[in-house]
């Protein structure tokens, strides 16, 4: 599931601040937009922060579901179509 959570993210333009070889996915994000994601429920853990961007944390399991990646990525696209993170990298 990491992987496809890592694809879910550089196909919509984001960068990865490590290689995604696990379960764990660390992403360059808009702070406006990790700001959004959690507004929305979405647990992110920040590894690192500048002014502009944070190196976030997102980490699947066994349970994850094909389903809830699915989730996110509507919350992405519906984020991405009202504007809230056109400052990607």
């Amino acid at each position: 599931q990491g992987l496809q959570l890592a694809k879910l993210f550089t196909d919509r333009g984001y960068s990865l601040a490590y290689p995604a070889v696990s379960n764990q996915v660390f992403v360059r994000l808009p702070l406006s937009l990790r700001d959004k994601l959690i507004e929305q429920g979405v647990s992110i853990e920040v590894e690192a922060e500048t002014a502009d961007e944070a190196v976030c944390r997102f980490v699947t399991s066994y349970t994850s579901t094909d389903a809830e990646i699915a989730e996110l990525g509507a919350l992405l696209s519906g984020l991405q179509n009202r504007g809230e993170n056109n400052d990607r990298n």
